[in-house]
């Protein structure tokens, strides 16, 4: 009996560990602002807001605010859904860095009462293993860990984990031949890699949040316009 009290115990209180590790990341004032700037060459890279950066670095993003209205689907209501993130990455060497995310989720759906609580937690490890100034390139390898059941069911956070290794990567098109110099402004960045449970969702459709399908493929691109640094030599 005393081992069953035990164990539930930690159950209860395991999602309290997102709320711990937010303030953890707020409190944080080593990390630089989230707006950040990275220079390779002669080739200066704003944060993407789309696709994850493969730059390694120190940098604090709060608050992170994404306001969307998710369709009906099947038996699922339409739902109104707010979330707000923080995120703290911490550069150990000069190429390697790790990362603490969480957020905290409102949905609103039609019809029912309005549910709130922590997303799980995310722990990230990212190494950049190319980084040339010539060809104003760089690349690294990710991966993140979502910490199933440490954040609230009821708002759509799963109760297993979710390892999603990526493979990042950004090139300026400075370096392009005189017949393609229309492109030279542009900055090409990309992300490829997947979603993998440990085990498949339980959820059904008439659930409010969306349950992640089985080793998921994980994509996006980008392309827009950069400013080139002059420097005298």
């Amino acid at each position: 009996m005393t081992s069953r009290g035990l164990r539930f115990s930690k159950v209860r209180h395991r999602p309290a560990v997102v709320g711990t590790c937010l303030c953890f990341i707020i409190i944080t004032v080593e990390a630089k602002p989230g707006s950040a700037q990275e220079i390779v060459g002669k080739r200066q890279f704003s944060d993407q807001l789309v696709v994850s950066e493969p730059f390694v670095e120190d940098e604090l993003e709060f608050p992170s605010i994404l306001h969307i209205l998710r369709p009906r689907r099947g038996d699922a209501p339409r739902a109104q859904e707010t979330q707000i993130g923080a995120e703290l990455k911490k550069r150990l060497t000069p190429d390697f860095e790790i990362s603490l995310a969480g957020g905290f989720t409102d949905l609103s759906p039609d019809g029912k009462p309005t549910v709130t609580g922590f997303d799980n937690l995310e722990v990230g490890l990212k190494y950049q293993f190319l980084r040339d100034p010539s060809r104003e390139a760089v690349a690294s390898i990710a991966l993140s860990w979502e910490v199933g059941g440490t954040g609230r069911a009821a708002a759509g956070a799963e109760s297993f984990d979710t390892l999603s290794p990526a493979i990042l990567g950004g090139k300026g098109l400075g370096d392009v031949p005189d017949t393609f110099a229309a492109f030279r402004p542009l900055v090409l960045a990309g992300r490829l890699g997947a979603d993998i449970p440990t085990r498949a969702s339980s959820r059904s459709s008439t659930d409010i949040g969306e349950g992640r399908h089985p080793n998921s493929l994980a994509w996006g691109a980008v392309a827009r316009t950069a400013s080139l640094i002059c420097r005298r030599t």
